[in-house]
């Protein structure tokens, strides 16, 4: 406990809490000014006035009623300060050397229910370290938080607010996700629709969607004319994302896109936005969807694009190349040069600065061992059956068996089957010394010799595989 402070000195009451986050129990305001008060009244400090703020203490300069407060300590109006903690009055240095500046210069006394600051308590180094240890919290914090945000974006899931039309879901097992919101991705599907048949201009559309269409944003309100614009203008919508922004690394999202690639650039075209893609604008089908299992970051994807001179036989890696770089021929000169295409997925840890040896594999190795594993993979007979009445085919296997069909045409299906087939049926996928492991979701269930721990609830396959088949 502090020291007696004399009873003739008056103090300030000063109590926050952030504003980004709800605090909670001893850290909201009302709790704090009813603890320090009745702290107060057990050590006889009279209160001066009473002084909350909800803002974040991170920045200098932020907090208006704790720069007002600060003046009128200069000025002589209070002797100290009563508080919670020292970190209720600053998390950074500019703030917090103001504080011991007050301190030193003015006989300002900091008091809180454990120790009581001044100078002539001679402590002032201990407010040193307890400023110093929550900027560290503040800075620990933020790189926590981007370290998260940053490894939610390269699973495949954007961070943040979705574009309108999703929603932000929560599965029962806890994992985060974006689902199409039911009520207005239908409405905004219509709004692309309406582009695409060149009759209407953005501002068309955007009447249309309000007066016509009757969009409703979550609050009730219509939609605002900037928005259409966004909408048109964001690849969210064809499935891709560019996180962190401004950034220029785009990633794949898992969730269900609204347009196509071709529907997107004609709108594009049609706004003469002239849309560049990115360079890594190649749709790979399982980017996002695997970890590394030697240091737990994304599994990543690119091609390698080789050629096979004419002239000397020399391989190398053509693309940005003018000649051969043994024989120094032309490359426009050979004839029928051998061109090659390898595409290979790695740690996006691997190189000289990531520090990963996970070795990459080829797509061919790892689609064969993809499957290998749905040749081990069984289904109850009721969702057989409802699989069965989904898919309209006139092809016998998949009527009789699905389950292998999917299996027989895996290799050969575009990248965006193969990754809404990798998402429906799989879970936790890691590689690891190139060789794959899995979990199944349900309903699917590994045969005997196979163990499944990741589970979805029954309702949200059937709801997720009918979103599938409906886009």
């Amino acid at each position: 406990m502090p020291k007696a402070i004399p009873t003739t000195r008056k103090y300030f009451l000063y109590c926050r809490k952030s504003s980004e986050a709800e605090d909670c129990q001893i850290l909201s305001i009302d709790s704090q000014v009813i603890e320090l008060k009745r702290f107060a009244e057990q050590q006889g400090i009279q209160i001066l006035e009473v002084l909350t703020e909800a803002k974040s203490a991170k920045a200098p300069g932020v907090r208006p009623i704790f720069n007002s407060m600060m003046t009128r300590l200069y000025q002589g109006e209070a002797e100290g300060v009563l508080c919670w903690k020292l970190d209720r009055l600053a998390r950074n240095p500019v703030d917090g050397g103001s504080i011991i500046w007050a301190l030193k210069q003015h006989g300002l006394t900091i008091v809180t229910p454990v120790q009581t600051f001044s100078q002539a308590e001679d402590n002032v180094v201990w407010m040193y370290l307890e400023f110093g240890m929550a900027q560290k919290y503040v800075d620990d914090l933020s790189r926590n938080v981007k370290r998260g945000l940053k490894t939610k974006a390269e699973m495949g899931w954007f961070p943040g607010r979705t574009p309108l039309g999703y929603l932000n879901r929560t599965h029962p097992n806890g994992h985060k996700t974006i689902a199409r919101d039911p009520k207005r991705f239908p409405i905004v599907r219509k709004c692309w629709e309406l582009m695409l048949t060149e009759k209407y201009t953005p501002a068309n559309v955007w009447e249309i969607a309000n007066n016509v269409l009757g969009f409703k944003s979550v609050r009730g309100k219509p939609m605002s004319r900037s928005t259409i614009y966004n909408i048109f203008t964001s690849p969210f919508y064809v499935g891709r994302y560019e996180y962190p922004k401004a950034s220029g690394i785009w990633h794949t999202g898992r969730h269900i896109p609204m347009v196509t690639e071709t529907e997107y650039a004609e709108v594009q075209r049609l706004m003469a936005r002239g849309y560049k893609w990115p360079m890594n604008r190649k749709t790979f089908a399982l980017t996002g969807l695997i970890r590394c299992g030697n240091c737990d970051r994304a599994i990543t994807a690119e091609e390698k694009h080789q050629l096979i001179c004419s002239i000397c036989h020399f391989k190398f890696a053509y693309r940005g190349k003018v000649q051969c770089p043994w024989c120094k021929t032309a490359i426009r000169a050979m004839k029928n040069p051998k061109k090659l295409l390898y595409t290979y997925y790695h740690c996006s840890g691997h190189g000289k600065n990531g520090g990963c040896d996970e070795p990459s594999i080829e797509l061919r190795r790892l689609l064969g061992q993809l499957v290998d594993v749905m040749g081990q993979i069984s289904l109850p007979v009721p969702y057989e059956q409802w699989m069965k009445g989904q898919v309209k085919t006139g092809r016998a296997t998949w009527k009789n068996n699905v389950l292998g069909a999917i299996r027989e045409s895996f290799t050969d299906s575009t990248p965006e089957q193969q990754r809404l087939i990798v998402t429906a049926m799989m879970d936790n996928l890691r590689l690891k010394d190139r060789t794959l492991s899995l979990d199944l979701k349900m309903p699917f269930n590994f045969t005997h010799q196979f163990q499944s721990s990741a589970a979805l609830p029954e309702q949200t396959f059937v709801q997720e595989t009918n979103e599938q088949q409906k886009s």
